[in-house]
């Protein structure tokens, strides 16, 4: 399943309270070799290809972890995930479109979601309605999946989620064939919290599954947080730990979880505890070998990994490894999919495709509302470097403005000069 285009209803705090992105590559791909940074749905006579590397830019506060985690949730939905995880918020999402495609179709998911009691007493989605389109020809243009009303105009509905027993009174349906709507029995068992798409999208991730060998892996869609808790918890492979620490020979976890620990230039190795392992690695260690860990899962399926702040506690030319992971077909034969954000405008330009890069800026209405702009639409040439044209402010909102970092050493100097004068 590629995720191409999306659209979460209802999210703060973007402009009218709408979040859309798109995954696929909109620029003309020209050369479509082992680093192209896309991955090519369907045969050669495709010209459509989902981007493997997303990047999300834009200063504190502009609502990029939101954005990873709506995104993160389109999935779910779409790999037939249970809603369980995000709880609704207020205000709650209460709408999604998503374009996307399985077994070489392609296919729009219109919800409704609505907020549901639990047990414990909180609240979490839920579908109340479901549409499913299927696109009618082989292949769309870049313009239909660019639009979600054109895409249905050249569609038709292949499933609501409305019992066959129900179809009388479903008045806009009313001319569909039975095989469109759901059978009492599977309305019934259909549980409020997995989407109706999930027979497409789940027998096109078996059939994946069943040709590598792989019996379940339930690690394809990951989301990795700014405050992922990054304690080690089990061995370390040697080439992604001496990557991120070379003076470290080998950390091994053992089923008693005592670490077996040796330092290069030592003689004998140290038998510690997990928690005291956590105190002698760095924290850039630990983050990044989870990551690159957690990265592996999703190169063996062709999933989504999410990344919140992927700078945070690494040295920025192992975030440009990191990349290349999924730039590269020989380490991404699948078309796995990096979604990250960044603070850092250094890491732009170890991106080499202008389609791929979201500035998020807040703009000047009553609310502050983030606007999502991609890059190729604000800058044409590929000769600028990304960063400069983010710290430049060339797309207005991308950076601090002068006056209130003035502002803010000015008032840093009078805090610390009025302490000096009180201490005397």
């Amino acid at each position: 399943m590629k995720l191409l285009r999306q659209e979460v209803s209802n999210t703060e705090p973007f402009e009218n309270n709408t979040l859309n992105l798109d995954f696929f590559a909109e620029d003309q791909v020209r050369d479509y070799g082992p680093g192209s940074s896309v991955f090519r749905i369907g045969d050669d006579s495709s010209s459509i290809y989902s981007q493997n590397v997303v990047c999300i830019a834009g200063i504190n506060a502009s609502g990029k972890t939101r954005a990873l985690m709506s995104t993160s949730f389109v999935v779910d939905v779409l790999t037939g995930d249970t809603l369980h995880w995000m709880p609704a918020t207020d205000p709650a999402i209460s709408h999604i479109q998503a374009i996307f495609t399985a077994n070489n179709k392609y296919y729009l998911l219109d919800a409704n979601l609505a907020a549901q009691n639990t047990t414990n007493g909180g609240e979490q989605y839920a579908f109340s309605h479901e549409t499913v389109w299927q696109y009618k020809k082989k292949i769309p243009s870049k313009s239909q999946l660019k639009d979600f009303s054109v895409f249905k105009a050249n569609a038709h509905i292949i499933k609501v989620r409305i019992p066959l027993s129900q179809k009388q009174h479903a008045a806009e349906y009313s001319g569909l064939p039975d095989s469109c709507f759901l059978s009492d029995e599977s309305a019934e068992y259909l549980s409020p919290f997995t989407s109706i798409v999930r027979p497409l999208t789940m027998s096109h991730r078996a059939g994946l599954l069943a040709q590598l060998q792989i019996h379940h892996i339930d690690q394809s869609n990951i989301f990795f947080s700014a405050t992922e808790d990054c304690q080690l918890q089990s061995t370390i492979a040697g080439p992604i730990l001496q990557a991120f620490d070379d003076s470290i020979e080998y950390c091994t976890v053992d089923q008693q979880n005592i670490v077996h620990l040796k330092f290069a230039d030592a003689q004998k190795e140290k038998k510690v505890s997990l928690e005291e392992a956590a105190s002698i690695l760095s924290s850039g260690t630990q983050r990044g070998a989870q990551m690159i860990s957690k990265a592996i899962y999703v190169l063996k399926t062709g999933g989504y990994f999410f990344v919140d702040e992927i700078e945070n506690s690494i040295n920025k030319e192992l975030v440009h490894m990191i990349l290349s992971l999924f730039v590269s077909r020989s380490t991404n034969p699948r078309g796995a999919t990096l979604v990250f954000s960044t603070h850092y405008p250094e890491l732009l330009d170890f991106i080499k495709r202008k389609d791929n890069i979201y500035f998020f800026r807040r703009i000047k209405d009553a609310n502050h509302r983030v606007q999502t702009t991609k890059y190729s639409d604000i800058v044409k040439r590929g000769e600028l470097k990304r960063s400069e044209v983010f710290l430049s402010n060339y797309a207005l909102g991308t950076s601090p403005k002068a006056s209130e970092i003035k502002a803010m050493r000015r008032y840093i100097a009078q805090q610390v000069a009025a302490e000096g004068t009180h201490g005397r």
